[in-house]
């Protein structure tokens, strides 16, 4: 299930949507932002930003070093996992609803991907080898 952030936590830079966090089995926090609007008479579309920030620790650069030893790690770097998920022709009492089972869908079928203990360490290796 999906809740607010604590005030104190929430991201206020970006007020145009709603933003609703997760936290997934590994510890990290799954945001999303809710980008949804109606465009003709009562058919919406979904639109929710999904992000997931991974943290450059001491240990998860270990991780990435013993896995690549020649590899130069950005260290002043944020790496951010990011998905959009989209729905379009929604009717307005199915809005809810439908964003609902959007991001349950999407935490059900990518959650262990992203949970994962070594996710963090693929995703980085696979940012520097594209950045580079």
């Amino acid at each position: 299930m999906f809740f607010p952030p604590d005030k104190a936590q929430r991201d206020d830079t970006d007020s145009c949507g709603e933003v609703l966090e997760r936290r997934l089995p590994s510890g990290m926090v799954l945001k999303c932002v809710d980008r949804s609007n109606r465009y003709f008479g009562d058919y919406h579309r979904i639109y929710l930003e999904l992000s997931l920030e991974i943290a450059l620790s001491p240990e998860l650069l270990h991780a990435c070093l013993k896995a690549e030893p020649e590899l130069v790690i950005d260290r002043s770097r944020t790496y951010v996992f990011r998905k959009h998920l989209e729905r379009m022709g929604v009717p307005g009492a199915l809005v809810e609803q439908t964003r609902k089972q959007m991001l349950d869908s999407f935490v059900e079928t990518s959650g262990g991907y992203l949970s994962d203990p070594v996710f963090p360490v693929r995703f980085i290796l696979n940012a520097q080898s594209v950045g580079s």
